[in-house]
């Protein structure tokens, strides 16, 4: 049997079918029509029922921990019964958010359900009403995030490790991999990085936000504004939400900046004494981008033939964030 990562794709997804096929059924799910959507960080299909439709995510073995995904779940329960902004986790008939997949012929780790999100992805539709929008959607998270109190602790990515920073054997594998330039460029922008973290993440100064809030993540539905895919989200500082959602506009960066502040102080205070390092924030938040797609290529055919590309896009961009002035 050939390994996993020198299958096709189509052959990766079908063997996920086969094992979802002996879980689904905990949800009520067991005849449900399943449509592949995706197949990267996580594998997801779209399973339609006569009761609706529901996200089915399957969890690649290394990235996040099963308790790690109770975490984010049993944060965008509350954060959906507060809001109605976010997914809405399913449990299935034992209680359970998740269930552990153990299949050898299947790189999977487990996979939990969501009901189905209508809307339409905000991509580039990023005019100023709607960055407003996302500034106070981002504002809204983090007042629940403030005041969240779980019953269990948390068990989520910090922002050494949601950055790449953190000594891990995959982390430590993709510098390798990484071109000498591109690792040469961004080791200097990591030594400038590191201890700007450190001062901007006292205890008050972070919290557990989205942490891939980009447009591909935003959501227009008939309700507003909403987000998709917390599969990131950890502690942080505040401000790294927006150092990910400014980070791939190519113009017009610091105006857009703008329109999403304003709209986050509609919601909450603004933390000056971080927003004052976004550019560098910025910056190492598209080297972690860089390490991740590195990592991945090795894996996933999808990035493997244009991994270079990216990989120059990515240098640039960053040196790019570098030399603007964001707050003016």
């Amino acid at each position: 049997m050939k390994p996993w990562n020198e299958l096709p794709v189509a052959e990766q997804v079908k063997r996920m079918r086969g094992v979802l096929a002996t879980v689904l059924p905990r949800w009520g799910l067991g005849k449900a029509e399943l449509r592949f959507i995706f197949h990267g960080e996580n594998t997801t299909f779209r399973a339609r029922t006569k009761r609706g439709d529901f996200l089915i995510r399957v969890a690649r073995p290394g990235y996040h921990t099963p308790e790690e995904t109770l975490s984010e779940l049993a944060w965008l329960e509350s954060l959906h019964a507060e809001t109605g902004l976010c997914p809405q986790p399913v449990r299935d008939s034992d209680g359970e958010f998740i269930a552990v997949l153990d299949a050898n012929d299947v790189y999977a780790s487990h996979v939990c359900v969501f009901r189905w999100t209508d809307g339409v992805i905000v991509g580039r539709r990023t005019g100023r009403k709607t960055l407003i929008e996302t500034g106070e959607l981002i504002g809204r998270f983090h007042n629940h995030s403030a005041a969240f109190k779980p019953l269990k602790k948390l068990q989520r990515p910090s922002w050494q490790r949601m950055t790449g920073t953190d000594p891990e054997p995959e982390a430590a594998t993709s510098w390798k991999l990484l071109p000498a330039e591109h690792r040469r460029q961004f080791r200097a922008i990591q030594r400038w990085a590191l201890p700007t973290y450190a001062s901007i993440a006292h205890r008050r100064d972070i919290g557990l936000i989205h942490a891939d809030l980009h447009s591909h993540n935003l959501l227009r539905t008939p309700n507003g504004l909403a987000a998709i895919d917390f599969d990131d989200c950890g502690f942080a500082p505040w401000v790294m939400d927006f150092a990910v959602a400014g980070a791939y506009w190519n113009k017009d960066q610091p105006d857009r900046l703008a329109w999403m502040l304003e709209g986050y102080q509609r919601q909450r205070e603004v933390s000056m004494h971080q927003l004052q390092h976004l550019h560098l924030l910025i910056a190492w938040r598209l080297a972690g981008v860089c390490l991740w797609v590195t990592a991945r290529a090795q894996e996933n055919e999808t990035f493997r033939p244009r991994l270079l590309k990216i990989q120059d896009n990515l240098l640039r961009q960053a040196r790019g964030a570098l030399e603007r002035d964001y707050i003016k």
